[in-house]
């Protein structure tokens, strides 16, 4: 292994490659710990601390502080959605009025149990209306929204029949294979997720949280969602590329935060204070049966 630098930074240590020699190293080839932290390793001839991105299918459009990627997928490629793309509401409520309120979010993953199979949206952008759109809310329609879980942010959406959704690409981010519980992340782990409004950013998991019901309110963007039982959530600080923005952006909420073993720890789902960021802990859908496709 050729070595350029190593950074120490607790609770990780980040390792620089030297790849000027035009070697590579392929995922999982070298050490994930040394004394107890996690190592990530960076791949690239700039600098860590320039460029944080890894080498994979890349998005069609890199998102800025100005720009979001809003590629139709469904016209490039394998001519199918993935998680991290655009997922906007509709023009149009319900009952035929104009919406009162349009969000656009990312897309999550596909889920099953027994024979059904769903996508995760972040529910607070389907607000009032159940119909999900790709990229835009002119484009096509991909699904409509089944279930709502408000507290955890949740919506699950039933795919229209032409539509494709593969959980095996996800942009800059590891590929999501299984559902966590939250007893299985540990203060310190590394995540990462990928947006269409931030491209790929890192999560590292700082502790969990709990929230009374008594009167709690969980405020999205002035949304109240209220919490009718013991909520438990997950806390992180967020760090890398934000796509040039100051703060987290808009559009985020959904993106599965993931690590390099494919552990799903939750959908992004609110930042209050940059950079923290809190997710709904998955156990109880874990318990309900659904599991990544």
């Amino acid at each position: 292994m050729d070595i350029r630098a190593v950074h120490f930074l607790p609770p990780a240590i980040v390792i620089e490659l030297d790849v000027s020699s035009g070697r590579a190293y392929q995922r999982f080839s070298l050490p994930s710990k040394a004394g107890g932290l996690t190592i990530k390793y960076h791949q690239s001839l700039e600098p860590y601390w320039k460029d944080s991105s890894h080498a994979a299918f890349q998005q069609l459009i890199t998102p800025t502080a100005f720009v979001n990627d809003d590629t139709d997928y469904l016209l490039v490629g394998n001519q199918e959605l993935c998680p991290g793309v655009c997922l906007p509401s509709a023009l149009f409520s319900q009952d035929g009025t104009p919406a009162s309120l349009r969000r656009t979010t990312t897309a999550g993953t596909l889920w099953q149990k027994g024979t059904t199979r769903l996508l995760t949206v972040a529910a607070h952008a389907f607000e009032d209306s159940i119909e999900v759109f790709h990229p835009s809310p002119s484009g096509r329609r991909i699904g409509e929204i089944v279930t709502k879980i408000p507290v955890q942010d949740i919506g699950l959406v039933r795919l229209d029949p032409s539509i494709n959704f593969n959980n095996s690409t996800y942009f800059d981010a590891p590929v999501p294979k299984r559902l966590v519980r939250s007893a299985e992340i540990k203060a310190g782990a590394w995540f990462e997720l990928d947006s269409m409004t931030t491209g790929r950013i890192d999560m590292n998991a700082r502790g969990k949280s709990w929230m009374n019901p008594l009167g709690a309110q969980d405020p999205h963007n002035n949304i109240p969602i209220g919490v009718r039982e013991w909520k438990m959530e997950l806390d992180w600080s967020v760090f890398g590329n934000l796509g040039g923005a100051s703060q987290v952006k808009d559009g985020i909420c959904g993106a599965p935060i993931v690590d390099v073993g494919g552990r799903v720890a939750g959908y992004f789902h609110l930042a209050d204070i940059h950079p923290m960021a809190h997710t709904s802990a998955l156990d109880s859908f874990i318990l309900g049966g659904w599991s990544i496709v």
